[in-house]
């Protein structure tokens, strides 16, 4: 079976979750017989593709690189990757076409083969209002939902939203496949910057994702342990609004902002007393699945795919509710069965999902379009 996987994720983004899910499943699909990859990638600076040593051997010197006329050079390229895109399209050399993300550029030459899109999330149909300017995203996700032979949601709730928002779209067209995650758990750190105890909120910390909660959250627990803080790893430096609210908060010195690489994600978990994930919506939500395959007890918002994911090897609490989340913090702090009871269900629960799962799942569905 010869997949033609859509490379405009590769162009999209230099590194990032959609891009990881499909690096990891094109690797995984080249150590099969049966399975050819085609993946028309002209130029493509994206770090999981280097990882998996898959990224076109051209123009290298290019990568992580900034000099004058950068932006004019990106464009060239781009139009380059469009063509060679179109270029192997036009061939029609292939079985099934994977869309990799909603840029709907190859609804009009897939020539009669069939197409499987994914769906990661309805995170802007959900909270219209903090994507007004996503409308095109909106759009393009809906006409290749509805226009694709068979769709895979990355969650059993991300399948129900699908079906709510487009009611022109039938049950059994969508197939639910779990993802996985990447960490290695053998390259430890020993990162002497990060505090000695610390609760971990991971990426962006603005809307849905909640940090507020958290932080009015530890205000009662910093007032009795004068040594926890918590540790923002990634998500960016701290705003100038956000500093001044722990500035008035008198937080300043309880918040670390950390920006970290790939092969220091475990050592960040492993050292954590907890690791919190307030987001109102998940589509899927790897860390979770990251902090328990890494031993770290976690306590996610009851609602989307969180307690899909992680079941009983994690503590709940409603969303926004700040009393039921500091209770929550408390009890894996100071509760030590707690706190060993969910770290042990969380390597047990880590280990249903793999990306190697995950890219039999896909490959089925792609057989049975076939049929």
């Amino acid at each position: 079976m010869k997949i033609f996987l859509d490379p405009q994720i590769f162009y999209l983004q230099k590194f990032g979750g959609v891009s990881r899910i499909y690096a990891e499943f094109w690797s995984i699909c080249n150590e099969r017989e049966d399975v050819e990859i085609v993946c028309p990638l002209f130029y493509s600076d994206n770090l999981h593709l280097r990882e998996k040593n898959l990224f076109p051997n051209r123009l290298t010197f290019l990568f992580d690189k900034n000099y004058p006329g950068k932006k004019y050079v990106n464009a060239i390229l781009k139009r380059i990757n469009k063509k060679y895109i179109n270029y192997h399209l036009n061939k029609n050399d292939y079985d099934v076409f994977v869309a990799s993300y909603y840029v709907p550029y190859f609804m009009d030459k897939l020539q009669g083969k069939p197409c499987i899109a994914t769906v990661f999330d309805m995170i802007h149909e959900i909270f219209p209002t903090y994507f007004t300017a996503e409308q095109e995203i909106m759009a393009n996700k809906k006409l290749v939902c509805e226009k694709s032979d068979k769709i895979v949601a990355i969650s059993a709730s991300t399948k129900k939203d699908i079906l709510k928002f487009y009611p022109a779209v039938k049950e059994e067209k969508v197939r639910v496949i779990y993802l996985s995650q990447s960490i290695d758990t053998a390259e430890v750190n020993t990162l002497g910057l990060l505090p000695a105890k610390y609760v971990l909120f991971i990426g962006k910390r603005g809307l849905y994702k909640q940090f507020d909660t958290l932080l009015k959250a530890m205000l009662p627990i910093f007032e009795q342990d004068n040594d926890i803080k918590i540790l923002c790893a990634g998500g960016g430096k701290l705003s100038a609004t956000e500093q001044q609210q722990l500035n008035d908060l008198k937080l300043q010195d309880r918040i670390v902002q950390y920006n970290f690489n790939d092969n220091e994600l475990f050592s960040i978990y492993q050292k954590a007393a907890l690791f919190v994930f307030p987001s109102e919506y998940e589509g899927f939500g790897i860390p979770a699945l990251e902090s328990m395959v890494c031993g770290c007890p976690v306590i996610l918002s009851n609602t989307s795919s969180l307690p899909e994911i992680a079941e009983d090897a994690a503590l709940y609490f409603e969303p926004n509710d700040v009393n039921g989340l500091t209770t929550a913090i408390k009890e894996i702090l100071y509760n030590t069965a707690v706190r060993e009871s969910l770290i042990a269900k969380g390597y047990e629960q880590a280990k249903k999902f793999s990306w190697r799962k995950m890219t039999e799942e896909y490959l089925e569905t792609a057989r049975e379009i076939l049929k």
